[in-house]
């Protein structure tokens, strides 16, 4: 973090720890800090209280432990051999006796989705290292303009402004003259896998350079100011201030609020005064202030320096900012550490690149939400890294994966409704919730335009539309309530015949004729159906037509049936109906001439018994309704005209026969006859 003091700006040069060979950096080592006093209005100090530190190469310092073997990296981690010294990317707790595994931004898992391409990160320092292999392939390059022409070729203010600007200069001349912006400017975005030192967060992306301190290491608000608004101009996607001072500024603010609405998030360190006192621009509305954690997740306080990070209510996030590994002035030159915010902040500033390579979309607000989101929060000390959002913190200490992974959830469209969260869908779980949709009167937003009102009434201005309010107070809302404005109406009351008034609301009152057939809906049985009330014609379709409760009787289109209750299947003529087919109990023959007897109907067959032996001559049967006189029903009498002694009980005798032979028929009734009047 870059301090400020207004009156006498305090600017110190670089104090180098040297280790000998066979020796390491001694524990607690103080570098020595040289103040020199300097007046300058609206003065930045360079380099503050950020510490840069210095190692040999094959040392093994207090403050890291070197990996000297080579190694092989899975999937997407870089191949960059000091990539073991960066600890706020990967914290396997090797580090130093007091890291603590996991205390990093998760990186590794953050290349498998996204190394970023296609972004532009402005750097506003002390410059960088134009030269140094891990950047001069990344250097965004002014298109339109020819350099050393000494002509502004693209009209913007600023001559042969190929590599970026020089604001304390006012050059073309971005070179670094401190190493602190090189240091920053390969934390956020190192060219990584290239086998040589180390690796940026978004190691796909370009960097503007736009220098902005002198070689005093100070520069002014109108500087950055003016940076700012280059960068934005200019194609800028995000940009890093590693610096700041602590008089208020107007116009530095208001440049930051440019950049915010043309989305450009402006990043900035928050200070490493290790107190409140409020920073700029880190105080500034739009910035997103960070603050530095260390290698065991806890705010970095003290830095090995001494100091330590800044807090209070301006604070967004935080991010590893002690003891960071990073390029230097000197290209090639990669044995240099820093402490302070300054060292947090590009962590941010790559992985808002990272962010807005997978969705160049993404404005400054949606941006916000994925690091916050992402963030890890409560590991640190936990009576500042409390639950939530706090004032040592704030959101927490970022995680490049979990934001990257909450980014690409919201690119897709997990309800197949044709849009993601990224483009429109408020709701990606409801289908029928999307941009296109239709607005309802419910408690969704349907349509995702931020209103339940489109289309709707709001009488009572509560921003609910009406149809959602119960405006009669009777327990029903508008949705349901037929007439919100009567209490006495609603689904669940009782319908009241002839009062015009759909009082239950389903939708029709009892006294409606919605048939039009000249009976309401008290009377008709169907008031849908024109052809069915009380007085329609009674026909065969299965519907009772006339409304009596019994269906197809007495049909129009009907047969005349005939009542057969002893189920003989022969039907009583004094007892008939219309009906559409017959049954058990009606049918269509009547000629039954006792219907309480099923033996006894009109084709019932008779014999005579003559003789009166009780049983029938088969010779002479006799179709009769009822049992005529001297019948009966078998046919089992052998001769039936017989006399003998006429014993009415004889059998066929061959004396009674032999007298029929003799006298016949006739003759022989006769003499039954004379019998049986002189027996009486």
């Amino acid at each position: 973090m870059l301090m400020l003091l207004l009156s006498a700006v305090v600017h110190a040069t670089p104090t180098i720890i040297e280790v000998p060979p066979g020796q390491v950096a001694p524990p607690g080592a103080a570098p020595l800090f040289r103040p020199a006093p300097r007046r300058a209005p609206k003065a930045f100090s360079a380099l503050g209280l950020d510490r840069l530190h210095r190692i040999e190469s094959g040392m093994v310092p207090t403050h890291f432990r070197a990996w000297t073997d080579p190694r092989g990296w899975p999937m997407a981690t870089p191949s960059d051999p000091y990539l073991s010294w960066q600890w706020g990317l990967s914290n396997d707790g090797s580090f130093s006796e007091d890291a603590q595994a996991g205390a990093d931004i998760q990186a590794f898992d953050a290349w498998d989705i996204e190394t970023g391409s296609g972004v532009v990160i402005a750097v506003l320092d002390s410059g960088i290292a134009v030269d140094e292999p891990e950047l001069s392939s990344l250097l965004w390059t002014n298109r339109g303009e020819i350099a050393g022409n000494r002509i502004d070729d693209d009209g913007n203010g600023y001559v042969d402004d190929v590599l970026g600007w020089n604001f304390a200069g006012n050059d073309a001349s971005p070179t670094d003259h401190s190493g602190h912006g090189s240091n920053v400017t390969g934390i956020a975005a190192a060219q990584g896998n290239n086998g040589t030192g180390f690796s940026g967060v978004c190691w796909g992306c370009e960097v503007m350079t736009l220098r902005v301190l002198n070689n005093q290491d100070y520069g002014y608000y109108s500087w950055w100011s003016a940076a700012v608004v280059y960068a934005v101009d200019n194609g800028a996607d995000v940009i890093n201030m590693s610096l700041g001072g602590y008089t208020e500024d107007i116009p530095l603010c208001l440049a930051l609020e440019y950049a915010e609405a043309a989305g450009v998030p402006v990043v900035v360190s928050m200070g490493n005064s290790d107190d409140d006192t409020p920073a700029v621009p880190a105080s500034c509305a739009t910035a997103i202030a960070v603050g530095a954690t260390d290698v065991s997740d806890a705010r970095a306080t003290p830095f090995d320096w001494g100091g330590g990070s800044a807090y209070g209510d301006h604070i967004f996030l935080s991010a590893p900012g002690s003891v960071i590994y990073s390029l230097d002035r000197n290209p090639g030159d990669y044995r240099w550490y820093w402490s302070g915010t300054s060292q947090a902040a590009p962590h941010v500033t790559g992985l808002i690149a990272l962010l807005k390579s997978m969705e160049p979309s993404l404005d400054a607000d949606e941006l916000r939400y994925y690091l916050s989101a992402g963030a890890e929060d409560e590991v640190g000390d936990p009576a500042e890294d409390t639950p939530g959002w706090d004032a040592y913190h704030g959101h927490g200490r970022i995680n490049a994966y979990q934001s990257l992974l909450l980014l690409e959830a919201d690119q897709a469209d997990a309800d197949e409704d044709g849009y993601s969260i990224l483009n429109g869908d408020c709701d990606d779980t409801n289908p029928d919730i999307a941009p296109d949709a239709v607005e309802r009167c419910d408690e969704l937003d349907s349509d995702c335009d931020g209103s339940l009102l489109d289309g709707f009434s709001d009488r009572d201005e509560d921003g609910r539309p009406d149809c959602l309010d119960d405006l009669d107070g009777d327990g029903v809302d508008a949705r349901t309530d037929c007439d919100d404005t009567d209490p006495n109406v609603s689904p669940d009351a009782e319908e009241i015949p002839y009062d015009s008034i759909d009082n239950d609301c389903d939708p029709s009152s009892l006294d409606d004729d919605l048939d039009e057939d000249g009976f309401s809906i008290a009377l008709d049985c169907d008031d849908d159906d024109p052809e069915r009330s009380p007085s329609a014609i009674e026909r065969c379709d299965g519907v009772d037509n006339d409304c009596d409760a019994e269906i197809d009787e007495d049909a129009v289109d009907g047969v005349v049936l005939y009542a057969a209750p002893d189920g003989d299947g022969y039907g009583d003529p004094s007892q008939s109906r219309r009906g559409c087919a017959p049954d058990a109990d009606w049918v269509e023959d009547a000629s039954d001439c006792d219907s309480t007897d099923p033996a006894v109907q009109a084709s019932s067959t008779w014999y005579p018994d003559f003789d009166g032996d009780g049983q029938g001559d088969p010779a002479h049967p006799l179709s009769h309704c009822g049992q005529p006189a001297d019948y009966v029903a078998n046919n089992a009498d052998c001769d039936d005209q017989r006399v003998g002694p006429c014993d009415p009980k004889g059998g066929c005798s061959t004396v009674e026969s032999q007298g029929v032979q003799l006298l016949g028929w006739a003759a022989l009734l006769a003499v039954c006859a004379r019998r049986r009047q002189t027996e009486r």
